[in-house]
């Protein structure tokens, strides 16, 4: 395991530096299951499974338990899952979803910062919600898909670069990212996982001294 981890952390700083190889990111697709425990993996598909079973959101019940295993799960650090799933339950949210309308994410994070004890606008939880809800629509912002899209801004070279502030930016982002680098054949999922495994292995290579 140890060897073959060595091995596609060395393949994928090549990828860092030309990033247009779709058999080096196909690649790292098809050993997914190399880097995660199988605890991860058992939460991804029961997330998954529990999406779909309780698909609509007309349910605040339905919605409290999405939320409470997306916050587990992910490790979102949501203290009162309850406020949050009201949040989402009250703006009913189904029809915006079948319509594929991007300003959910941004409304959901909104009204979490203003009724929410935390006071924090929850974006990151919001793309997750929504993506695991029409995963072809909503990509995924998390701090590791903001540092490699930081990484490559300038090839990317949409003006405003805009990560947070506005969800339809970032989609903007996020499909300019597909388009230059030729990735395009790649789903959001995809295209998420990949950028996990690039920065968790830079990360192991920095720790080793092997890169700078």
């Amino acid at each position: 395991m140890k060897n073959k981890k060595k091995q596609f952390s060395s393949d994928i700083l090549e990828v860092g530096k030309s990033f247009n190889n779709k058999e080096i990111v196909k690649k790292y697709l098809d050993n997914w299951y190399t880097y995660r425990d199988s605890k991860m993996l058992e939460q991804e598909y029961a997330l998954s499974t529990l999406f779909q079973h309780f698909y609509q959101n007309n349910n605040l019940q339905n919605v409290l338990v999405k939320v409470s295993c997306l916050n587990d799960f992910y490790s979102t650090n949501i203290r009162d899952t309850y406020s949050v799933a009201k949040v989402i339950y009250q703006l009913n949210i189904d029809t915006r979803l079948q319509n594929a309308d991007l300003s959910l994410v941004d409304d959901i994070a909104a009204e979490t910062e203003k009724n929410c004890k935390s006071g924090r606008r929850e974006y990151s939880f919001a793309t997750k919600y929504c993506s695991f809800h029409r995963p072809d629509v909503y990509p995924i912002f998390d701090s590791r898909n903001e540092k490699v899209l930081n990484i490559y801004k300038n090839e990317i070279n949409i003006n405003p670069f805009n990560l947070q502030e506005s969800y339809e930016d970032y989609v903007k982002i996020i499909n300019k990212y597909r388009e230059i680098f030729g990735l395009e054949c790649f789903s959001y999922k995809e295209i998420d996982r990949f950028n996990w495994l690039f920065c968790n292995l830079n990360n192991e290579e920095k720790t080793n001294g092997l890169i700078q």
